[in-house]
């Protein structure tokens, strides 16, 4: 649910949903954890989620040092305790609710558990062979996210303390079978263990595995490691791996920034063999460009939202970069395209219209609609609908019957919008080419394969960009999003109010965009789609003096 990580719901009852990382496939042979959390109370189920996913994030810890064969900090003897008097809490817990609700089947299976298996916990605990609940051991440890060896000490400590705890649990059952009340211990977690000297808590590595986890949900984990790859870099360099997150300060946060802005350019590709600081040396040396402030200043939005999501989770009490820097400005202005350069650059598109479809309509939608161009690449031919005669597009994250999509996505609220398709567009036969290339859920341009970001946009921008050097057209300040400023000039001079523009380009304009797509309001849009003016240019013209 929305502000809510991990939380969904079915019918009136909450659920915990949290995809397995792919990397840990092998580790959890199943693609997501689905638990009901078995209410219908919406702060009770925040309670529980957090809780859940917490004890998630311990065990994909354990699961992440396991695979890298790298052991948490020794275990203490008081640490070994807490955690036993934990799982004998849970596990007496259990029992009492299983009798409540099995009661007699219950009393007489735990009668049977105790013949079976009583007298053979107390002959292990007094051998102490703790290797009979070594895997009951490395469970409870994964829960608090740690990780031993098979003959690291701690794991042998945890074990004899599960030894002991199983004795306790059978003399507790057995004393319950007799009609006896027998409460189950207090007991809750100790934080993992830190290295002398350091205050204990999770740390910074912790909040990369786990930010990571949890962002590869929706985005990928290739996508979350190309976003965050020199923040994770600067973090663990700077800060130290071990560095409790709890402890971090505004002037951590400085330290990076300004250690960011001395890394150079495409680092990753001119050094792959060099740590981040030796990348900066080896920069400086070479008299490498540096990252732009632009770059700086988006990896530092990006930390941000990572502190943000730390603060969220409650690993810290509040944000301690917040405000270090601004929004990220870009390093030319954006502007729209003349009428010079929209003739040139259609001229050059024409061609393509029959070879590779996407190449003509995809620039062509968005001069005469304003719209993202992942809005226009993920459009399906469902999305092409006819409203009162007029033909449009519909640009939503939802199917034709309102189910999510999956695949589909708008920016905010007010960017899920049905626009009205110029007369260019239609004489120019882009309704029957959509129609032509499927049926319902089929993508209108389905040659377009999903991005490292998600959507389809990612290949139709490169491709844009290069072309646009071809053809002489690129200036700075001009790229594919430079339609929607196109588009709004347009909006502009041909006399359309200002809110009727946004809500057609999908900005936020609420008073007008609430309304939009009624069939009360389509005829007064598409006489704004007609009014349209972009300075003599017209795309129908053009296609008819130059025919591909």
């Amino acid at each position: 649910m929305a502000g809510h990580s991990h939380l969904t719901r079915r019918g009136s009852t909450y659920y915990f949903r949290r995809r397995v990382p792919l990397a840990l496939r092998r580790a959890f042979p199943f693609e997501a954890w689905i638990e009901s959390l078995h209410t219908t109370d919406f702060e009770e189920a925040k309670r529980l989620v957090r809780a859940r996913s917490v004890e998630i994030d311990n065990r994909i810890t354990a699961a992440l040092a396991e695979g890298n064969s790298t052991p948490s900090p020794p275990l203490r003897p008081d640490e070994a305790a807490s955690l036993a008097k934990l799982w004998l809490k849970e596990r007496l817990d259990a029992d009492a609710e299983w009798r409540l609700t099995g009661g007699p089947d219950w009393h007489r299976n735990q009668g049977t558990v105790l013949l079976e298996k009583a007298a053979a916990a107390r002959c292990q605990l007094a051998k102490g062979l703790w290797r009979c609940v070594g895997g009951d051991a490395d469970e409870v440890l994964a829960k608090a996210g740690r990780f031993y060896g098979k003959e690291d000490p701690s794991r042998r400590l945890m074990a004899g303390q599960l030894l002991e705890a199983q004795v306790a649990y059978f003399d507790a059952v057995e004393a319950r079978q007799q009609g006896a009340v027998v409460k189950a211990p207090d007991a809750s977690p100790l934080p993992l263990s830190a290295p002398s000297g350091q205050p204990s808590g999770r740390t910074v590595d912790d909040l990369i595995t786990a930010y990571t986890a949890d962002k590869a949900t929706a985005h990928g984990e290739g996508v979350v490691m190309k976003r965050y790859r020199h923040i994770f870099a600067a973090l663990r360099e700077l800060l130290g791996p071990q560095r409790v997150v709890s402890t971090l300060t505004r002037a951590d946060g400085r330290a990076v920034r300004d250690f960011l802005a001395t890394v150079p350019k495409h680092a990753g590709k001119k050094y792959p063999k060099l740590s981040l600081r030796e990348a900066v040396a080896a920069g400086a040396r070479d008299e490498a460009p540096k990252l732009v402030p632009k770059t700086v200043a988006s990896y530092m939005q990006n930390l941000n939202a990572m502190m943000n999501w730390a603060a969220a989770e409650e690993w810290i009490e509040r944000n301690p970069f917040s405000g270090l820097v601004g929004r990220a400005e870009s390093q030319a202005e954006r502007r729209g395209y003349t009428a010079d350069e929209l003739d040139r650059l259609f001229v050059s598109l024409i061609p393509l219209k029959g070879l590779t479809p996407w190449q003509f309509w995809l620039p062509a939608l968005a001069l005469y609609t304003g719209a993202r161009l992942n809005e226009l690449a993920q459009l399906r031919v469902e999305d092409v609908v006819e409203v009162e005669g007029t033909p449009c597009i519909r640009i939503s994250p939802y199917t034709a019957e309102g189910l999510q999509s999956g695949d589909k996505r708008v920016k905010t609220a007010g960017s899920k919008r049905t626009v009205p398709l110029h007369a260019d567009l239609v004489a120019l036969g882009f309704v029957e080419f959509a129609r032509g290339r499927g049926k319902g859920p089929a993508r209108i341009f389905y040659e377009l394969p999903e991005g490292p970001n998600g959507g389809y946009s990612h290949e139709a921008s490169r491709w844009f960009g290069k072309h646009l050097g071809r053809t002489g057209v690129k200036r700075p300040g001009l790229v594919f999003h430079s339609f929607r400023h196109t588009f709004r000039d347009a909006a502009r001079d041909g006399g359309v109010p200002d809110p009727v523009a946004e809500a057609l380009g999908g900005w936020s304009s609420r008073k007008v965009s609430d309304q939009y797509g009624s069939r009360t309001r389509i005829k007064p849009f598409k006489s704004a789609v007609d009014a349209l003016d972009y300075g003599g240019f017209s795309l129908l013209k053009v296609a008819g003096a130059h025919p591909a």
